[in-house]
């Protein structure tokens, strides 16, 4: 549920920065801040890749502006904002992380690449489910693209191999 509420934040911390970029009021910062935190304390494993994204539209948006200096003063003061908004929940995250088994589940057990290979039978024909990726055949997770879809990608392939060797036959001639 958390990851499903974190997606509302995205559009509305960005739309906060358009208007920052347009409007350049204290109302669009502090709009801004509270969308920031709101998305830092709904869901983590979303703001961290987010966080790697919005540089790229801020810097489109600092490229475009003539006031670039008022900007990003403006954008670090938001950040900065954001972050004391959140702190109550990242702090106590950061110090108390020894307590928890985050990297025990995260760094070595989930995120081992060898537990979630596809089977060829999971693409094929596979019970849904909406559980996670387990080793082997226990995924609660469906993997099932279907029959339909394997069949028409199999016969596009060979189509185009056929006629790529036709158009080579023919140019070859």
């Amino acid at each position: 549920m958390a990851e499903s509420f974190s997606f509302v934040w995205l559009p509305l911390v960005l739309w906060s920065f358009y208007k920052l970029y347009r409007r350049k009021s204290v109302k669009y910062i502090l709009l801004a801040a509270a969308f920031l935190a709101l998305l830092m304390i709904t869901h983590n494993l979303v703001f961290l890749p987010f966080m790697l994204i919005l540089p790229i539209y801020l810097l489109f948006l600092v490229l475009k502006t003539p006031e670039r200096k008022l900007f990003v003063v403006n954008c670090l003061i938001l950040t900065v904002l954001a972050f004391g908004l959140s702190a109550f929940f990242w702090i106590p995250a950061i110090f108390e992380k020894k307590f928890t088994l985050v990297d025990q589940l995260l760094l070595t057990n989930l995120a081992d690449f060898r537990i979630h290979f596809v089977y060829l039978q999971q693409l094929w024909n596979w019970t849904w489910g909406f559980g996670g990726s387990a080793a082997g055949l226990a995924d609660g997770i469906s993997f099932k693209i279907g029959k339909l879809h394997i069949l028409a990608s199999v016969t596009t392939f060979v189509l185009a191999a056929v006629l790529l060797k036709k158009r080579e036959d023919f140019q070859n001639f």
